[in-house]
């Protein structure tokens, strides 16, 4: 993993920006992922941590590289077959991963969940590193 990137609009969600979000202007927040060096088929799993430190929800995301030559695009998560997107491409060989977290209407926005959050971030059952980004009351 190279890096993660945060963004409340998914055109934007690859580039680099605020990490500080007013929880009432977040509709969706957009994860990228940046990773160097992955190849083919796999699975990208982000934990979200809410600012008391407890697990909020588990994403997992399958996703297949560019140039991949494949005839069945799933991969095996957790004993379920579950289709693999096409990943981005970015610069220099970099393979971007976008996901989306629901915020509005979700227990973040009802409960106003607040705070620093971080996002561990996982390769094929792997933790690989964490980020973090806040969400601030208006």
């Amino acid at each position: 993993m190279k890096e993660v990137f945060f963004s409340t609009r998914e055109d934007t969600a690859c580039q680099p920006g605020d990490r500080q979000f007013v929880l009432d202007d977040v509709r969706d927040l957009y994860v990228c992922v940046v990773w160097g060096g992955v190849g083919g088929k796999h699975a990208e799993q982000l934990t979200f941590l809410s600012p008391d430190g407890q697990v909020y929800r588990t994403l997992t995301v399958p996703f297949i590289t560019a140039g991949t030559a494949s005839a069945d695009a799933t991969i095996e998560i957790d004993g379920q077959r579950l289709e693999a997107q096409p990943a981005g491409w970015g610069a220099d060989g970099e393979v971007l991963v976008r996901t989306a977290l629901p915020v509005a209407g979700t227990d973040v926005s009802q409960r106003m969940l607040v705070g620093s959050w971080t996002v561990e971030v996982g390769l094929n059952g792997r933790r690989i590193d964490q980020d973090t980004f806040e969400l601030l009351q208006r």
